[in-house]
């Protein structure tokens, strides 16, 4: 019988959970780190290890701060859900900056046995506005090409538009150039052709 109550138990016993993807960024929301966990607890660990944060974190949704405290509301959450870690006394903030697109854009999560650095390259451009009632905002462009970062952010409407006018003055200058060399070939060939003469003899 106990036998039979043991393998009873295990046919009817639920599934374990399978381990999914979410983007866990700390109070700051810098670069978000990738994490794969199968339970609250351990993206909890896993969390405070990746940010340095200390095992006793909280997890809360990074949109609007809804504290994730419980297994059941941990299951109901999409993969890749945004979470945001907090350090005990740390409070969950909206963000300053608005933004049409996130200026970062996060590393995929790293699957047991996968092989880092896979990616060759990736180029984010994003709009920032510091207030929703900006017209016009400021572009940010990040480049990553094999770890190697390049981030350059707070192109304004002014200095966008003098890097525009040095882009058209380098474009003149170019074709300017090429005129001038493309003149100067012609002359030299109109100048080397000799004319026909045509002589009578009287």
């Amino acid at each position: 019988m106990d036998v039979l109550r043991a393998v009873a138990r295990r046919a009817w016993a639920p599934p374990a959970p399978q381990p999914r993807p979410f983007w866990v960024c700390d109070r700051r929301r810098g670069r978000p780190r990738g994490l794969v966990a199968a339970s609250l607890e351990e993206l909890r660990e896993q969390a405070g290890e990746a940010l340095s944060l200390g095992p006793l974190v909280t997890l809360v949704l990074a949109e609007d701060g809804t504290a994730v405290e419980t297994e059941g509301f941990f299951g109901a959450l999409a993969p890749h859900t945004p979470l945001m870690a907090l350090a005990p006394g740390q409070h969950w903030e909206p963000p300053k900056a608005r933004l049409f697109r996130e200026h970062w854009e996060p590393d995929p999560p790293q699957e047991r046995g996968s092989r880092p650095g896979a990616e060759v390259a990736r180029v984010t451009v994003a709009l920032t506005k510091a207030n929703p009632h900006d017209l016009v905002g400021q572009l940010r462009v990040t480049a990553a090409v094999r770890g190697l970062r390049c981030d350059v952010g707070g192109l304004g409407p002014e200095r966008l538009l003098r890097e525009l006018l040095r882009l058209l003055a380098a474009m003149t200058r170019a074709v300017g150039q090429s005129l001038l060399g493309l003149s100067a070939a012609l002359r030299r060939l109109l100048d080397g052709a000799s004319p026909h003469r045509v002589t009578y003899n009287r």
